[in-house]
């Protein structure tokens, strides 16, 4: 499997929305790969090939244009051989901005078809363009003009902008303290995160700091205990339990397993159907 991240920062129509965007491509051989949830929830292009989702032990294929990042565990993903996928990840809260429903009507329904969400007409188009493009720049032109035409800015709420950048970029983990900092209580903060991301503020704040510890090199620190409080629990016995009720194994198990504590995690996957080991 090829994974290449383009450079979408280029467009401002990108800039300002978009996390980040990649390219995933294989050759004559398909492969299973794992991922795990980062807080990043996204619109995937499938322009070659197919590709599944295991769910409860099933195989369910997965449509061509789709919303991915819903889930708080890892996902196994099947590719088939000669497959290319091209995927706009969102900075956090700005889908919502696409979307004439709430996300978390959204998200309920599990594996997100594209074209439920957004009119038939431009998930095709979009997709076209996307398989017609003969560089970055025109699959990023595509991307940015499908942005445009969805967008609808008279959506957008400041208050889940500021509790957004609380937990994202300030590190805050209690509900209560985002309250105070936006003047609005913890409830009204519970149902502004439900409508605009579809998960409550308890679900992305942990995504975010286990995301967190799978990122860091466990010979940094000396102890679990130690890494628990760097990445912002309160006790280790709080740190084991988040960790394995997101990732389905302990951190220990984690980080002795020889096929996920290398800097792969970069990239968000790794090869084969890794959390099914344990």
């Amino acid at each position: 499997m090829n994974y290449r991240l383009l450079a979408h920062r280029q467009l401002k129509g990108l800039r300002d929305l978009v996390h980040d965007m990649y390219e995933i491509t294989t050759d004559a051989k398909g492969l299973e790969y794992s991922t795990a949830p980062n807080g990043i929830i996204g619109i995937s292009v499938v322009v070659k090939g197919q590709s599944s989702i295991l769910i409860n032990g099933q195989w369910q294929k997965i449509p061509f244009v789709s919303i991915y990042g819903l889930a708080k565990r890892p996902d196994i993903i099947r590719i088939s051989e000669h497959f290319r996928e091209i995927a706009i990840g969102f900075k956090p809260y700005f889908l919502q901005l696409l979307l004439k429903d709430s996300m978390a009507n959204i998200i309920s329904s599990g594996n997100v078809d594209a074209s439920d969400v957004f009119t038939k007409l431009a998930v095709e188009i979009l997709s076209e363009q996307l398989a017609l493009a003969n560089n970055d720049f025109e699959i990023m032109c595509a991307v940015e003009a499908f942005i445009i035409q969805q967008l609808n800015e008279a959506k957008v709420d400041n208050r889940l902008l500021a509790a957004m950048n609380l937990v994202y970029n300030e590190g805050h983990t209690r509900v209560d303290e985002i309250a105070n900092k936006i003047n609005l209580s913890g409830t009204s903060v519970r149902n502004l995160f439900h409508e605009g991301i579809g998960r409550s503020p308890k679900d992305v704040i942990t995504i975010l700091r286990i995301n967190k510890i799978l990122k860091v090199k466990p010979e940094e620190f000396s102890s679990l205990t130690e890494l628990s409080y760097h990445c912002g629990f309160f006790d280790q016995a709080h740190f084991i339990h988040e960790f394995k009720m997101t990732m389905g194994m302990s951190p220990r198990q984690y980080f002795n397993h020889p096929k996920l504590a290398f800097d792969f995690y970069n990239f968000g996957r790794w090869e084969g159907n890794i959390f099914d080991e344990n």
